[in-house]
């Protein structure tokens, strides 16, 4: 490899800083979710091509090979790459009628790589620092045998490998979303005049050394231009890590691997298996605990009454809010989480969540209201129900977010360590859909946040969803006087774990797995066909077709199920294996 660079310490200081702008036709948007952002980056449209001249995608570096590369890196620019700053602004209009221009990307020239002779462009060749697998595959121009590439294959031909941290997408925002920034009408007029080839959909490289600004005289044009993205450009450099609330510069590890092909579902058992006693009935003991209830009560249930449930006094602090003695309200929710799972024959809580679609097991029957001919006094009752429920559901509420929560943070997630050899395989080019609430895929597995979508929420968010999925319609309540179904159902639906919406606030993420080809299924069970969850994977399997899945080889027992799950949820899969994930090895089903 040669490369025309010198040491930093040999790069002189200038007061400005030289910019190239080079115009190119409308680039395809894709949006992404980064952290809790959605942003409609700009870049060249390799899904229709196969290749794509932005390889940030695809490594730390933004490079620079092609698009009017020869005229943008001439002698005199790289002579100045190698002792001053250059900035390279890829620019284009926002639709094909449209008098706006955008910036998609700003790359800081850091060094300059030129390319074995013309026959001798071989893979082989080329280096591998520079031009690691994904790039070769998208950037480049496919090589054909006997040397050469296809296109592009001029005497001479170089890569200007970007400064990872200096390079950069700037952002805008729009509404509830981000957008390439764009310059004003005026601006984009001057801008336009400068790389608009006339009557053609060609387009110019401009910069301060380009003869033609002085022959056409347009040299103040170019200066107003100038300014502007140099004013960009000093902004970005001066709110490293604190941007201004509508303004965002996007760097290439948030953005690299958009064209991902495997999604990675995480269930619980992933976490198990990491050590991590994250078992429902752990939580159900950690609730114990906290309620200072005697061992003899571990197993109590309370009786068909509704109103049997000592529910827990509260006083208003300063603020309003409720505040609730912890024992009493660990008690009150252990007690009524425990008498759902027991008459649904599951004393360790494992189908927790579901459950407590169950509460219509109870009955709201006292002879208190019963008037001297022995009629029940319905008006009576709704009157009492309606003050039970008021407590009982802002004692579940609170007890639900609270003791979850502190039991998510307690897990000690300090001495895990990745086993997972077919995540670690897989994961630059992977998507992550996780109901779990820990941080292992982030913090063991260095997966990157953009990747990970919590669809329950995480640690880092401080947010948990919990709940069951039961349709509101109770059944079995013949026996409840007029109205007090409506309370019932009242407090059910808060019970309920709103799946629709929360697919709809993640619908971002879910639009970026329209081009899956593989999905991995880890510690996820899916036993269950009318699981709460099951809404998530019928949106999926409606868009997806044409892909394989990949079961872990833990569950090698279930197959039979979930393939019936898997079809009942409309999954058009191509064809399913097991694999030990652990070894990354397919094993016979």
């Amino acid at each position: 490899m040669e490369t025309i660079r010198d040491n930093e310490e040999e790069k002189k200081s200038c007061e400005g800083i030289n910019i190239v702008f080079i115009g190119h036709p409308i680039r395809v948007k894709q949006k992404l979710k980064i952290g809790n952002e959605v942003y409609n980056i700009s870049f060249d449209g390799f899904k229709d091509t196969k290749y794509n001249e932005d390889p940030f995608i695809w490594n730390n570096n933004f490079l620079y090979s092609f698009c009017h590369a020869n005229h943008a890196l001439s002698a005199d620019i790289r002579q100045k790459i190698k002792k001053e700053e250059v900035y390279l602004v890829f620019v284009s209009k926002t639709g094909r009628n449209s008098k706006i221009v955008e910036i998609d990307t700003i790359i800081k020239a850091e060094e300059i790589y030129e390319w074995p002779n013309k026959n001798e462009r071989f893979k082989e060749s080329l280096c591998s620092k520079i031009f690691n697998d994904k790039v070769i595959a998208h950037h480049l121009p496919k090589f054909l045998e006997g040397g050469g590439i296809s296109e592009h294959n001029n005497k001479n031909l170089y890569t200007c490998v970007g400064d990872s941290d200096g390079s950069f997408l700037p952002m805008k925002k729009d509404g509830d979303i981000f957008i390439p920034f764009r310059f004003n009408e005026s601006v984009s007029k001057n801008l336009l005049e400068l790389i608009k080839v006339t009557d053609n959909d060609m387009y110019y490289v401009a910069k301060s050394t380009s003869p033609r600004l002085i022959t056409e005289n347009k040299e103040n044009t170019f200066n107003k231009v100038y300014e502007v993205v140099k004013k960009l450009i000093e902004e970005e450099n001066s709110s490293r890590g604190n941007p201004k609330e509508d303004q965002r510069f996007l760097k290439s590890y948030q953005i690299r691997n958009l064209d991902k092909k495997n999604l990675f579902v995480i269930g619980n058992g992933f976490d198990i298996a990491h050590n991590i006693e994250s078992q429902y009935s752990k939580f159900r003991d950690f609730v114990f605990k906290l309620s200072n209830l005697d061992e003899l009560d571990r197993n109590k249930i309370i009786e068909d009454e509704i109103e049997a449930f000592e529910i827990p006094s509260s006083v208003l602090n300063h603020d309003g809010e409720e505040i609730y003695n912890t024992a009493e309200l660990a008690a009150f929710y252990h007690s009524v989480i425990n008498t759902i799972s027991f008459k649904n024959y599951d004393p360790e809580w494992k189908d927790f969540e579901k459950n407590w679609g169950e509460l219509n097991i109870l009955s709201f029957t006292s002879t208190e209201f019963v008037d001297k001919h022995g009629d029940i006094e319905p008006f009576r009752i709704a009157s009492a129900v309606e003050e039970i429920v008021h407590n009982l559901k802002s004692a579940y509420q609170i007890a639900t977010f609270k003791l979850f929560s502190e039991w998510i943070r307690s897990l000690d997630t300090s001495r895990i360590v990745a086993t997972k050899k077919t995540i670690q395989k897989h994961i630059r080019d992977s998507y992550f859909l996780t109901f779990n609430y820990t941080n292992v895929l982030e913090d063991v597995y260095n997966v990157e946040n953009y990747q990970v979508c919590h669809i329950h929420g995480s640690i880092n968010e401080n947010k948990f969803i919990v709940g069951h999925g039961k349709d509101e319609k109770l059944k079995n309540y013949e026996q409840n006087p007029f109205s007090v179904n409506d309370f019932i159902i009242e407090i059910v639906n808060v019970m309920k774990k709103d799946t629709s919406k929360h697919y709809v606030e993640n619908l971002t993420f879910f639009e970026n797995l329209k081009d899956i080809e593989n999905i991995y299924f880890i510690g996820f069970n899916l036993s269950d066909e009318h699981s709460v969850d099951s809404l998530y994977f019928k949106k999926l399997f409606k868009e997806l077709k044409g892909f394989n899945v990949y079961f872990d080889s833990y569950h090698q027992d279930e197959i039979d199920k979930f393939k019936q799950t898997l079809e009942t949820w409309g999954a058009q899969y191509i064809k399913l294996y097991v694999i030990n994930t652990e070894r990354d090895k397919v094993v016979e089903p």
